[in-house]
């Protein structure tokens, strides 16, 4: 646990959630970083939901940074109301018991173009864990996330993810099922997505053909349109002879997580190969 969130079912004065939208609330966040909030407690019930936000209302989240966040549900953000976007948006090193980034018990319109990666439960869904309606995950990085069951996402009691597509799932990790994806009475469908893990519950989902060497690191690949500090949400790079090249298909977006557009065919997962001969213009000019 951080410094100033125990979680010993004492609440101290530095333990405090960061926001609450309520019902009748509506809130766009853009290009905040909400770290360290803290709900202590292990209760099924709302109060110990949402270490950074717990939403009731409307909110739309954006080039934002959600960083080391601890609660029971939805270790930074707890959703029962609606969220109609989250994007541009990183997860990193937040933790719960279920929904280590996030838990969605309402409806989550899209999650697109972010980065979930290092987060922890002990339970369900290191990344985010779903029980509501997940309409759309398009051009997300899940990784080195973990939990016991679903490392990276879980969808249960009747959650339905609608869409998940060109999406990249590494080293992700479960102790039981799913380092992946864990799959317990939801209904979920998507394509052109890319894994280097077999182990997983994403049945139809999941291209599990990435080498681990044709990946690189989580680092700052540029994007076409940085933070107002020039930083971009980090993600993996295609690297030359990854199998995911030109693997995609017509299902597939024009655009990668970055927003550079397709060389020809796309490639699985969230980032389009940058080959030596493509002149893209880069936060700082010319490659």
């Amino acid at each position: 646990s951080f410094l100033g969130c125990n979680n010993d079912g004492i609440t101290n004065d530095s333990e405090f959630r960061l926001l609450r939208v309520d019902s009748a609330g509506d809130l766009e966040l853009n290009n905040l970083v909400l770290k360290r909030g803290c709900v202590d407690g292990n209760s099924n019930t709302e109060t110990f939901y949402g270490g950074a936000i717990l939403n009731s209302g409307d909110l739309v989240i954006a080039k934002t940074a959600f960083l080391t966040n601890k609660a029971h549900r939805g270790g930074a953000v707890y959703n029962e109301g609606l969220v109609t976007a989250i994007r541009k948006t990183t997860f990193f090193n937040n933790q719960a018991n279920a929904g280590g980034a996030g838990f969605n018990a309402g409806t989550l319109t899209k999650l697109s173009n972010s980065t979930v990666s290092g987060n922890s439960v002990d339970n369900l869904g290191g990344g985010f864990a779903n029980t509501g309606t997940l309409t759309e995950i398009l051009n997300v990085t899940f990784s080195g996330n973990s939990g016991n069951n679903g490392g990276a996402l879980s969808n249960s009691s009747s959650g339905v993810i609608s869409s998940l597509n060109n999406s990249l799932f590494h080293s992700n990790s479960a102790t039981t099922s799913g380092d992946d994806c864990y799959n317990n009475g939801g209904s979920q469908s998507g394509t052109n997505n890319m894994s280097d893990n077999a182990s997983s519950e994403c049945t139809g989902m999941l291209a599990t053909i990435l080498t681990p060497t044709t990946v690189g690191g989580l680092e700052d690949n540029e994007c076409v349109t940085p933070f107002a500090n020039g930083n971009c949400v980090k993600t993996h790079a295609l690297l030359e002879g990854s199998e995911a090249i030109d693997l995609g298909d017509i299902n597939s977006t024009n655009q990668d997580q970055r927003g550079f557009a397709v060389n020809n065919i796309r490639d699985l997962g969230a980032y389009e190969y940058d080959s030596p001969d493509d002149d893209r213009i880069f936060k700082n000019g010319f490659e």
